[in-house]
């Protein structure tokens, strides 16, 4: 990018975390749930900003709306205000509930850079165990990206994978949540568990979750209902 821009003939204004920037995230670090982190320009301390979403790229994302706010007229302060107040987006680490200690979050993440990028964000909150629970979006994705899926799940202490949500496509024989168990025990070792009713994973998850657990549901389809069914089980 850095390339890029001494080639245009317009002015713009850089942000960043790990390279030199006008606009720079330093300090980042985190107190739970909650992402703080300093921000300086042009080198001078402007303030500190409180995220209640983990991850880097909401870091950057919080850094880009600071540099579109201050552009606009709005003080630092304002713009931290703000920020403050953001809870995230519907699917996007949302908070369902917690639960005797367990929280419980879903994610939208379907492709395997953004479920490893998802699942590194909430590995940044220091649960006692991250158990994510998957359910594959297409049998076409799930085929042609089987080995990429292999290695997108090593921030989880356990992965539940149910069976794919098909979008509308066909099955394709030979495919199923089985598959990306397959690899990810090919790939990396990791404790996986294929569970293809996802009816039947509230129940399972249940029985083995404790205090401090943070267990996400995660995919395009209507796997947050397990986060919901999960909910109404631990408060009976």
């Amino acid at each position: 990018m850095q390339k890029i821009a001494i080639r245009l003939e317009r002015p713009y204004i850089s942000y960043g975390i790990d390279h030199p920037a006008e606009y720079m995230a330093k300090n980042i670090r985190t107190q739970g749930a909650l992402t703080i982190f300093d921000v300086y320009r042009a080198g001078e301390l402007s303030g500190t900003i409180r995220l209640n979403v983990p991850g880097k790229h909401n870091v950057a994302n919080a850094l880009a709306a600071i540099v579109v706010g201050e552009n606009l007229g709005l003080t630092f302060e304002q713009i931290a205000e703000g920020l403050a107040l953001f809870n995230g987006a519907k699917r996007r680490f949302q908070t369902k509930a917690r639960v005797n200690g367990v929280w419980i979050v879903d994610d939208y993440a379907h492709h395997p850079t953004e479920i490893a990028t998802t699942l590194q964000a909430a590995r940044q909150t220091q649960p006692k165990r991250l158990i994510c629970v998957f359910q594959p979006h297409r049998y076409s994705r799930t085929k042609f990206l089987r080995k990429e899926f292999g290695e997108a799940f090593t921030s989880a202490d356990l992965l539940v994978l149910t069976d794919v949500y098909s979008a509308g496509e066909e099955p394709i024989p030979g495919i199923s949540g089985e598959t990306i168990k397959e690899e990810v025990e090919l790939q990396t070792g990791q404790k996986a568990v294929y569970i293809p009713d996802k009816n039947k994973i509230a129940r399972y998850l249940s029985e083995i979750v404790e205090a401090g657990d943070l267990v996400m549901t995660m995919g395009a389809g209507n796997v947050y209902l397990v986060g919901e069914e999960l909910v109404e089980v631990l408060v009976k």
